[in-house]
């Protein structure tokens, strides 16, 4: 095959992913959701014949770096995870994406799948950040009273060996369930907000519950040496934990600085609420990426 060929190849690619894009940026939401498989398959294609011939022919200073991703290729990955993730129904959830935000919309019929897909997003990597947009919609034979939904909800928390006994309350309404009280560590609020996330009929968690840790006073000096330490025994943040910058104001912790995922970001973050004597996190940490390539943007 000539050089001129294999040319003539890559433009080709170029032209019908541009075409392609064009044509399905101009489809409605519910038949580019309907027509998920097939759209991913179709640019997924497109890019591989790019990657395989586009860069060995663009000139110098030119060439893309396929190590970063583009809004498009950010938008297939999580669409794909979205349809990976077997909790969920991808054909349900709308996907946009710009400048490395990604926008959920859609309609579920659970609590539980609303939050598995913000959790499938998140572990994508290249996200910056997740506007979850995704509504709750419970079909009639799941519906319950707000009475059955708290009972099952108190039952559950107070079977839950992680949960401290009689320091959570519930309330619901209208299939909202919102938790006070309080918790000696992090680990167990975000454990009964996912206990009850999964119950029938559950269409929201408000979670309010405050920490009140067991130690009294933070050794400034201790809790940060012991959260840095944390950082670079995480095999996840290895090649992060020393752009992580951690400050201590009484009982609380300040993240700052940059890692290279969400996923990395809320790590990070987990590892900070670990830390004895802590009620408090602010995550200041930003998502760092590489400049965008040129190839073609599908928003």
């Amino acid at each position: 095959m000539s050089h001129q060929q294999i040319t003539l190849q890559a433009i080709t690619a170029r032209d019908a992913y541009d075409t392609a894009d064009a044509i399905i940026t101009a489809l409605p939401n519910a038949s580019r959701r309907a027509l998920a498989g097939e759209i991913n398959d179709l640019f997924l294609y497109l890019e591989c014949q790019m990657r395989s011939e586009g860069p060995r022919l663009a000139p110098e200073g030119q060439r893309e770096d396929m190590a970063v991703k583009t809004d498009a290729q950010l938008q297939r990955d999580v669409m794909n995870e979205l349809q990976w993730e077997p909790t969920i129904h991808a054909a349900e959830i709308g996907v946009a994406v710009r400048d490395g935000v990604v926008t959920l919309s859609g309609y579920v019929d659970s609590y539980a799948k609303k939050g598995a897909a913000e959790r499938a997003v998140k572990r994508v990597s290249g996200v910056k950040a997740v506007a979850e947009e995704i509504k709750v919609t419970i079909p009639g034979t799941y519906r319950r009273a707000d009475e059955d939904i708290a009972r099952a909800a108190s039952n559950i928390l107070d079977w839950d060996i992680w949960i401290p006994r009689d320091r959570v309350k519930v309330m619901v309404q209208d299939g909202r369930v919102t938790l006070t009280g309080d918790v000696d560590w992090y680990h167990q609020k975000a454990h009964a907000e996912d206990a009850i996330r999964h119950l029938i009929g559950v269409r929201g968690v408000t979670n309010s519950i405050t920490i009140k840790p067991p130690v009294p006073t933070v050794k400034v000096f201790e809790v940060k040496s012991k959260i840095e330490d944390a950082l670079r025994r995480n095999a996840r943040l290895l090649r992060d934990a020393e752009k992580i910058r951690v400050e201590i104001s009484g009982s609380k912790v300040v993240l700052s600085g940059s890692v290279g995922s969400w996923a990395d970001r809320e790590e990070a973050e987990y590892a900070a609420w670990s830390a004895p004597g802590v009620s408090e996190v602010d995550n200041q940490i930003v998502i760092a990426l590489e400049s965008p390539t040129t190839a073609p943007v599908y928003r």
